[in-house]
């Protein structure tokens, strides 16, 4: 559902991240506001992309 609070997988998700190679092309990204951003653009993908569809084939 749009805005749900917890998202599915979030942990496997964030553990899957390539944080060296994101800091190769942002040398001022953090660790933890890098997972932060995937929590975010994760949401914002799930909210206007995924779910949408999903509708829609209802």
């Amino acid at each position: 559902m749009i805005g749900i609070e917890r998202i599915p997988n979030m942990k496997a998700i964030i553990e899957s991240k390539k944080y060296e190679s994101y800091k190769e092309i942002h040398p001022e990204g953090k660790p933890f506001s890098y997972a932060q951003a995937i929590k975010r653009e994760w949401r914002e993908v799930l909210d206007e992309v995924i779910i949408p569809l999903d509708d829609e084939m209802r």
